[in-house]
């Protein structure tokens, strides 16, 4: 709720941030086949890290998520709402229904009158 009151929502990176991130990585490939084994595995979770970590500082001070999810247009992030969701929230709230509580299941509602009412488990 407080996302869509402070119109603060997840954007994704753009498509040339992706292709960004491909080329340096194609760069820094063309010395992995000179590298041993082991050293080929360190390299490859030291830029997985590294990767990470900067995709959670950029997330964190712009909202912006760079997606795994490789480059070719497919966006990745989460888009934010329409005005008709948005719209569909106010009128809920403006009708007093309170948003994300489940509703009471009929074995837990209270009862309309003590006539009849059995409470299992108690003697």
């Amino acid at each position: 709720m407080a996302t869509i009151q402070a119109q603060s929502f997840i954007q994704p990176a753009p498509e040339w941030a992706q292709y960004a991130v491909i080329a340096v990585l194609m760069l820094l490939s063309f010395r992995v086949p000179r590298l041993k084994k082991a050293k080929t595995i360190f390299c490859a979770v030291l830029v997985l890290a590294a990767y990470g970590l900067i995709a959670l500082a950029v997330f964190a001070r712009w909202l912006v998520w760079m997606s795994g999810g490789g480059a070719g247009g497919s966006g990745g992030g989460v888009r934010p709402l329409p005005d008709r969701d948005a719209g569909f929230l106010r009128e809920a709230e403006a009708a007093g229904d309170s948003i994300g509580e489940e509703p009471r299941a009929k074995s837990q509602a209270a009862p309309q009158s003590g006539v009849g009412h059995v409470t299992l488990g108690s003697r």
